[in-house]
């Protein structure tokens, strides 16, 4: 016990692999997004690389369009991804267009970066 609030947001997914569905996602996030204001906390979903992009991804998650309307009626945000993006579409310019795409739908949570590139490394392909 600390005596005051140590988290304050939890990332989820719009997982799994080929198999998401954006209906249960919506679902999902409307449910615990209540539960979670109660204790304070706000719920961001990661954009990972989604399904169907140019190449093999790795985690083939849902498209940006599903989980903005997945998010759009609830008080969950979206963060980008900027290696995922990359990963999806080969266009290091396409995660900030989808940067500019989340805010101008007022569901921009944040930014993370993570590394994509065409060499195997030590963590992953």
């Amino acid at each position: 016990m600390v005596g005051h609030p140590v988290v304050r947001w939890v990332e989820d997914h719009s997982a799994p692999s080929r198999k998401a569905d954006a209906k249960a996602l919506a679902s999902s996030l409307a449910e615990l997004s209540d539960l979670f204001e109660d204790a304070g906390l706000v719920i961001v979903v990661e954009h990972c690389d989604e399904a169907g992009g140019v190449g093999p991804g790795e985690k083939e998650f849902l498209s940006l369009d599903d989980e903005i309307t997945a998010v759009v009626d609830t008080r969950v945000h979206l963060t980008i991804n900027w290696g995922r993006s990359v990963v999806e579409s080969h266009d290091p310019g396409r995660p900030a267009r989808q940067v500019a795409r989340l805010a101008d739908a007022g569901v921009l949570g944040g930014v993370m970066l993570s590394g994509a590139g065409p060499d195997v490394t030590q963590y992953g392909p």
